[in-house]
């Protein structure tokens, strides 16, 4: 997840790690002390790094480009203790730019503020004990309301006012898993999508819809629910079931066999979006919300796409959108009728993607850590599509 406004990204993992990183130093390592000045890939931040709880230890004194580049990690289990919950889902938040929030599979989120001067790690401002009644699988705030939206495997989106610490509203509709919902930046509605191929719109909770504090109905006696396992050999309908229902404007079931793994809405269009499942795709919807289709596929896949991200780039009047998965490796691609890819960088297991907003820069995580690339301008790109990712002749993503 790249900060709204500095230069700042967080990282997660399964094995419970979040980390933050300074992408100017990762990416220009140069005139920082003891680095070398080519550059570099970042690879494999384990949560079992000798150095992670050494109060001694200066994550800037190493001559590695990822140490200069470290301001702080924690641990999903808190921010601070060692509490190996794989973490899938991060987010920052646009109108608070030191609040964060943190999904886990112990069905927790985490909201946690960035470490201030002389502190050397993030704190936790609250947690959502029984955030959801199964593992998380994304988190996302709203741009200008106190809104978070979080994906789980419960089939439910749960929305909450995170001022208030409340759940607003629950999104009930999908027939399976939510890998990923997300607010629109300017319009009332969000987009999810599921494991079974449903895509839905829904719209978002108005000021008014008030909710109070939500309190875990799930105990069943035992005082000792917050941890690790706190509910997850109980896939709860307890979880949520005294917020209201959102609205549901939209729906799309069974587009593809396969998961959505990622919706992205389109950064220049407000009636467009992206859904990746074993093609990439991309949709459209009318104004009032109530129709969505698919207007076509923009990449093509013989295995699940990790993400489609949208960039604030075109070629000619067709935006460029990256697209990832664990075989094709990156694409971009150029939304066009028909589609054309641009450039690809292959060798990557690509699971996940977040773009600076200038589109210079991507960052994508892998399997082993991540790695960030250097996008082509428009002018280098030249708006002539390179060859198929089958063919010798497609030129590769340059490695920052």
């Amino acid at each position: 997840a790249l900060h709204p406004s500095r230069p700042h990204c967080l990282i997660a993992c399964y094995s419970g790690l979040v980390a933050c990183f300074d992408m100017d130093r990762l990416l220009n390592p140069t005139g920082h002390a003891g680095v070398a000045g080519a550059p570099v890939v970042v690879q494999a931040h384990e949560a079992d790094a000798t150095s992670d709880h050494d109060d001694g230890h200066d994550d800037h004194d190493g001559a590695h480009p990822d140490d200069v580049a470290l301001l702080w990690r924690g641990f999903s289990g808190g921010l601070a203790a060692d509490c190996e919950v794989p973490v899938r889902g991060v987010a920052w938040c646009p109108i608070d730019p030191e609040l964060f929030a943190v999904g886990n599979d112990a069905m927790q989120v985490h909201l946690g503020r960035s470490p201030g001067p002389g502190e050397r790690a993030a704190r936790t401002e609250h947690t959502f004990v029984d955030a959801a009644g199964d593992y998380i699988r994304s988190v996302a705030f709203h741009a200008t309301r106190p809104l978070l939206f979080v994906a789980a495997d419960d089939w439910n989106v749960h929305v909450f006012d995170w001022q208030k610490r409340a759940r607003v509203a629950v999104a009930r509709a999908h027939c399976h898993s939510v890998m990923q919902a997300v607010p629109h930046r300017t319009l009332p509605i969000f987009a999810s999508g599921c494991k079974a191929a449903g895509l839905v719109l829904w719209r978002i909770p108005s000021d008014r819809d008030a909710a109070e504090p939500f309190a875990p109905n799930d105990t069943d006696g035992d005082d000792d629910n917050s941890g690790w396992f706190s509910g997850c050999c109980v896939k709860g309908p307890a979880v949520g079931d005294d917020a209201a229902s959102a609205e549901q404007l939209a729906v799309c079931d069974a587009h593809e066999n396969g998961a959505f793994e990622s919706v992205e809405f389109d950064t220049v269009s407000d009636y467009r979006l992206y859904t990746s499942c074993y093609n990439c795709t991309l949709w459209e919807f009318d104004k009032s919300f109530g129709r969505l289709w698919p207007l076509r596929v923009i990449h093509p896949g013989h295995r699940y796409k990790g993400f489609a991200v949208p960039l604030p780039v075109f070629a000619g009047a067709s935006p460029l959108v990256l697209c990832g998965s664990d075989k094709d490796g990156i694409v971009l691609v150029a939304a066009s009728d028909p589609p054309a890819v641009f450039q690809e960088c292959g060798g990557f297991c690509a699971s996940a993607a977040v773009v600076t907003p200038d589109a210079s820069v991507a960052i994508v995580g892998h399997e082993s850590g991540f790695v960030a690339l250097r996008l082509p301008t428009p002018a280098s790109v030249g708006f002539v599509p390179i060859e198929t990712s089958s063919s010798p002749g497609s030129t590769p993503c340059d490695v920052v």
